[in-house]
């Protein structure tokens, strides 16, 4: 009896780990100067068990402040990447 309940709750574990992401690869942190791919986040992301993958992509005024805007820059400090 107690085996069959043993067997129950690793069965219910599992099904719980497999919506709770537990199989999932770690997070995934990159700097890089090169432009920004949404493809290739998405495919980082895809997973056969997920339901969905939502992206969010902004766009910027062309002027800002009374001037025209030419590019944006972003920047980190690089030590503290991926530290939690």
């Amino acid at each position: 009896m107690a085996e069959a309940e043993s067997d129950r709750q690793r069965a219910i574990q599992s099904e719980a780990d497999s919506h709770s992401g537990a199989g999932m690869p770690a997070d995934h942190v990159e700097i890089s100067a090169d432009p920004l791919s949404l493809d290739a986040v998405v495919a980082r992301c895809h997973d056969d068990g997920a339901g969905a993958i939502v992206t969010f992509v902004g766009i910027t005024r062309n002027v800002f402040e009374g001037k025209k805007v030419l590019k944006l820059e972003y920047e980190c400090y690089v030590p503290m990447v991926g530290r939690t």
